[in-house]
């Protein structure tokens, strides 16, 4: 049966062409794309049909379990450039359903402001302090910050805090902290590292996790 598919997929692909795959894990079945050389889905022919029950339902999707994952993923599937009777394939780790993650509120104490960033707020006009009052917006990219921290207070009116740059600095590394910390965990059996970006509007963090790619030899699945 192995042999058969490989012999599918080398006759599919021309050499040094690329498809690319994703899967998405629901409660009931799982939802599969495959996109090559500019056809989608079924337009791809039977191929689809065929690889959606093995990345899907079997044996590549039986390798990954026995890995650890429980994740959607994406990837490619391409010939070996120097041996084109090889498949290769590689997939990333794109994180659990939204429906499995608790949501994550921005834990923002009074002290870190008057203590860390020196402000006092009753000066600002927030004189009952509330963290779910607290309005932030912010993105983070790889692990790294890539926008400025905006921060407004919400109660009965919308009152801006300004903030230096020490003090924007200072609320970044809290944040970055606090957010990596909070991020899930992809925790899969392959030797990947882990993606996280993250956003915020209001004062709860919208995260997008993945890995880095993993290369699967055709022998890494079959002992032929």
């Amino acid at each position: 049966m192995s042999q058969n598919l490989k012999t599918e997929i080398i006759k599919f692909l021309e050499p040094n062409q690329k498809c690319h795959f994703r899967l998405e894990i629901h409660h009931k079945g799982h939802e599969f794309e495959l996109e090559c050389a500019g056809k989608k889905n079924g337009k791809c022919g039977e191929i689809y049909n065929t690889l959606n029950e093995w990345i899907g339902y079997g044996d590549f999707f039986d390798y990954l379990i026995n890995h650890g994952n429980i994740y959607h993923f994406e990837g490619f599937i391409s010939l070996n450039e120097n041996d084109n009777s090889n498949p290769i394939i590689q997939v990333a780790f794109l994180g659990t359903s939204e429906d499995y993650e608790e949501p994550v509120f921005v834990e923002l104490p009074e002290k870190f402001f008057t203590e860390q960033l020196r402000i006092d707020l009753k000066e600002l006009g927030i004189k009952n302090y509330k963290e779910e009052d607290l309005d932030l917006t912010f993105s983070i990219t790889d692990s790294t910050f890539s926008s400025q921290v905006v921060l407004k207070y919400q109660h009965h009116k919308s009152i801006y805090i300004q903030l230096d740059h020490s003090q924007q600095t200072l609320l970044q590394n809290y944040l970055l902290e606090f957010t990596l910390k909070n991020a899930p965990i992809i925790d899969v059996d392959f030797n990947c590292k882990q993606i996280i970006d993250a956003e915020c509007d209001g004062n709860q963090i919208e995260y997008s996790v993945r890995t880095s790619e993993v290369k699967i030899n055709w022998d890494d699945l079959y002992d032929e």
